[in-house]
């Protein structure tokens, strides 16, 4: 029996699905690997920044009514579901709306197959939009998210861009849709709404959105008010976990079992979801070669760091015993470099570069390297897996799954026992591919290029269609050019 894969694909806003080559029985585990832990021993508190304006704690909608809440009620919109009510924590002037029960979150995700002419040979199913109407060029948003809840089951964080709302969601794959919330304000469309959810991330059976403006009336731009809301992928009506009223960053909000991290350039922090503490994990002052964080990956209590110039790429790691560490990096070396670390729990996978001039940025020989799960750099055990098919390195992001690995930057799979990959057929636009996970049986991937005559949309596809895999012997080397 062949082993199925799914690739998932936003194309020009929606999610697509293509089959790939068959890439062997399933070796491991779908589910995610080591389980989070409080924080504590060596963590030291930087103090609070912030304002915190909810006690980050697990809390669902069980009513039906608008009852509790300090703003006074205002009419629904008509476009927001029935059984939706006003979710007014944030803002009274910035309302959201969430289901008041599990019985009126939207509908599972529906996959339908995808026209032969987009994806030729391969089997393939694709998200249906059915939300907006087919002159709609962006149904889904271009930057959603996979992760895993608390059991492993795959979880796709995205957003249904509407005529007239904007709905974020977190859904199973092949199940239900676990929490949803809606902007239906007066200037979704506006190329500066008054507040919006800006972006998110779910992992571990979390999830966390980004929170800017208060004035649905105004203008994010002229708003100081910045945080985040989240919590349980379970929680209908999710606290807020922070929020700024002056002074404060335009952060990227990152979220596992254990923490929730929110980074910038002037420095990145977690806290535990209790939100009474904030801990410095990395900032220019206390990197030895004064460099930024640029990358993140988030497993149980520690925080792989990878931080990046034009010249130089390195990794790092942060515990709260040990604290920040050196992993894969190297001092004064700038033909070398590694970065885009990726891990399940159980494995590290990474990528290497080397023969680079120290003036250049893309290195001539790249190479995917594994080891076995650890913390502690002087316990590494790297491996050799094969080429990249890329100089790049520091851009993009590997994600691995039940013994096999895809890159952000390129729609292929690889198998990390052999080094044996898998990638979509030349013919179509691999470049335009950008895969968001992979699991045992499926890749999931978006499109990011725009198609006049067509809506973008995720699809879904079988293994046993895709190219025939690569020698994983052979060295990605730069050309003369």
């Amino acid at each position: 029996m062949s082993s199925r894969a799914r690739l998932v694909l936003p194309l020009a806003g929606c999610v697509v699905v293509l089959a790939l080559a068959a890439v062997g029985a399933c070796s491991g585990s779908d589910a995610a690997g080591s389980g989070a832990a409080s924080a504590g021993g060596a963590a030291t508190s930087t103090g609070s920044t912030w304002t915190i304006s909810g006690s980050g704690s697990s809390a669902s909608a069980s009513g039906c009514g608008s009852g509790g809440s300090a703003c006074s009620p205002q009419p629904i919109p008509p476009q927001v579901p029935e059984g939706w009510v006003e979710y007014t924590d944030w803002s009274c002037d910035c309302r959201f709306y969430v289901p008041c029960s599990k019985q009126y979150l939207p509908k599972p995700i529906e996959w339908v197959p995808c026209p032969p002419e987009e994806v030729g040979s391969i089997d393939c199913r694709m998200m249906k939009t059915d939300w907006t109407s087919p002159e709609n060029p962006t149904p889904v948003d271009l930057e959603p998210r996979l992760g895993r809840d608390e059991k492993g089951t795959p979880l796709l964080l995205f957003r249904r861009v509407a005529d007239d709302y904007l709905m974020d969601l977190v859904a199973e794959l092949d199940g239900p849709v676990r929490t949803a919330i809606v902007d239906a304000g007066p200037k979704i469309s506006d190329t500066d709404p008054g507040c919006f959810l800006a972006g998110g991330e779910v992992d571990e059976g979390r999830f966390v959105f980004g929170v800017r403006g208060h004035d649905a009336n105004g203008k994010e731009s002229e708003s100081p008010h910045t945080g985040a809301i989240g919590g349980y992928v379970d929680d209908l009506s999710p606290p807020v976990l922070a929020h700024w009223t002056s002074g404060a960053d335009d952060y990227v909000w990152f979220a596992n079992a254990a923490w929730v991290l929110r980074a910038s350039m002037s420095g990145d922090y977690v806290s535990p979801w209790t939100m009474d503490q904030d801990i410095l994990v990395h900032n220019g002052m206390i990197d030895p070669e004064g460099m930024i964080a640029s990358q993140y990956a988030l497993s149980g209590t520690a925080v792989f760091v990878g931080n990046a110039s034009l010249k130089r790429d390195n990794i790092n790691v942060w515990t709260p015993e040990r604290g920040l560490e050196p992993f894969v990096r190297f001092f004064g070396d700038y033909t070398r470099g590694a970065a885009d670390l990726g891990t399940d729990g159980k494995v590290l996978v990474w990528n290497y570069g080397e023969g680079k001039e120290p003036d250049d940025w893309v290195y001539p020989i790249a190479s995917i390297m594994t080891a076995p799960y650890t913390t502690k750099p002087e316990e590494l055990q790297p491996r050799r897996v094969r080429s990249l098919p890329d100089d790049r390195i520091g851009n993009f992001e590997l994600k691995v799954g039940c013994g096999y690995v895809t890159w952000t930057g390129w729609a292929f799979v690889v198998r990390l026992s052999d080094g044996w990959m898998w990638e979509v057929p030349d013919k179509l636009p691999k470049p335009y591919f950008r895969p968001l996970g992979v699991t045992c049986t499926e890749l999931i991937a978006r499109e990011r290029r725009w198609r006049r005559a067509r809506r973008p949309h995720q699809h879904r596809a079988h293994q046993d269609r895709l190219a025939w895999p690569r020698d994983p012997a052979g060295l990605k080397r730069r050309g003369p050019s």
